[in-house]
């Protein structure tokens, strides 16, 4: 009798209905299910891939976090050293940033260009040997004025390698009696990078010295350190404790002041959408109650007679818990299946839609990439199989305990 609730349970769900409309409201019910995990689970693999991209190719490219002083850092070597002695810091570096006005022939544009020393730009960016050469990082040395910069940048601006382009600082402008006096140094375009993220379109990169003569510091500082952690999200804190170990009074700034509302935006997005998804699942797991609650009043007959044959109220409980649980474990398990195949294969199919077709599933001009990113964790699959076999099994309690409690004598009343 240990198993009697398993096996009568499994053979209501085999039985032929004498309503068709049962049958086909079960497997209605079991296709919910599956469609509603296999949605979840595609969404949040898509917008963790969005995550991913935006972490990967955006915020990898510039600083983590960063200490900055009003006066300039003469010996920014020994804080970097002090700063890579943290346990969360990866790397640390000389930076500075300078704003001004990019001129070539052929049009201008504003720009922000950031000053680094060329031997430690690897260890403290996403840039690597297959976006940025070695040997063009070696025609950045001190005095030669070379530039580098995105391959958007260098199309807006209409340049090539080779070229000259002029950078204009208003901060070091002034006017005397000759007239307007502007500091303008005349850089040659020495490398052009892509790594296909809006950094093509955002960065120019110069010698951290050449950037100490475009403002006139002295020539060995930076006006801040850049700090590469471990932990995204904790930078800000990292560079404070780092910040608190020095002898020095440094401002800390992380990367949420550029680009901390795209990823906050991001995750709410992820949020809301996965609630209404939920909402999918929780549709089907009432289905699942309604196809229960109308099989328990078409089996009355059949529950009153084991009842009369010494079933007990809980085996007939077990009996519909058995059967609805069933229908959730199985459009569970193929929705995860189903779902989690179709989240690994978004990017190889939006490939093969580019390579075949020419159909780009992201515009390349709008995303600065034509790949469609999906990252599936274990967790979130996890939690979303967790969450549907616990609605599943809830669902079933009503009608599990409203067919324990059918009374024999009355439910055989009208039986033939």
């Amino acid at each position: 009798m240990n198993h009697f609730h398993w096996y009568v349970g499994l053979r209501f769900i085999r039985s032929k209905r004498r309503d068709g409309f049962l049958s086909f409201l079960t497997i209605f019910s079991m296709l919910g299910m599956i469609l509603g995990v296999a949605a979840l689970i595609i969404v949040l693999s898509v917008m963790n891939g969005f995550q991913t991209e935006l972490k990967d190719k955006v915020l990898s490219f510039i600083p983590h976090a960063t200490l900055q002083d009003q006066q300039p850092i003469e010996n920014w070597q020994e804080y970097a050293q002090i700063a890579q002695a943290h346990p969360h810091v990866l790397a640390a570096s000389g930076f500075t940033e300078v704003q001004g006005l990019l001129v070539s022939s052929y049009s201008n544009r504003g720009a922000v260009v950031q000053g680094i020393e060329p031997k430690d730009l690897y260890a403290n960016t996403g840039f690597d040997k297959s976006t940025l050469a070695p040997e063009l990082l070696a025609k950045l040395d001190n005095d030669r004025w070379g530039i580098i910069m995105g391959v958007h940048m260098a199309s807006s601006l209409g340049l090539n390698v080779g070229d000259k382009v002029k950078f204009i600082v208003p901060e070091q402008t002034s006017i005397n009696f000759s007239g307007l006096n502007t500091q303008d140094k005349r850089f040659t375009l020495v490398g052009i990078f892509k790594v296909r993220s809006e950094v093509d379109n955002s960065v120019a990169l110069i010698n951290i010295k050449d950037a100490a003569s475009i403002l006139r510091i002295p020539k060995n500082s930076a006006m801040s350190i850049q700090i590469k952690t471990d932990d995204l999200f904790l930078a800000k804190q990292y560079a404070q404790e780092v910040a608190d170990s020095v002898d020095r009074y440094f401002t800390t700034l992380d990367w949420t002041r550029q680009h901390g509302n795209l990823f906050a935006a991001i995750k709410m997005e992820r949020r809301m959408v996965a609630l209404l998804l939920a909402i999918v699942i929780l549709v089907a797991s009432f289905n699942i109650l309604t196809s229960l609650m109308m099989v328990v009043n078409e089996k009355q007959g059949v529950i009153a007679i084991l009842r009369t044959m010494g079933a007990k109220p809980i085996q007939i409980m077990k009996i519909f818990l058995v059967q609805g649980t069933f229908i959730g474990v199985i459009g569970t398990c193929i929705g995860v299946v189903l779902g989690t195949f179709i989240a690994y294969m978004i990017p190889t199919f939006a490939t093969f839609l580019e390579v075949k077709f020419g159909i780009y599933v992201l515009d390349p001009n709008v995303y600065h990439t034509s790949s469609f990113p999906s990252d599936p964790h274990t967790f979130d699959i996890f939690l979303v199989a967790c969450f549907s076999l616990l609605l599943s099994f809830l669902v079933t309690i009503l009608p599990a305990l409203k067919a324990s409690y059918v009374p024999p004598a009355q439910a055989l009343r009208y039986e033939v």
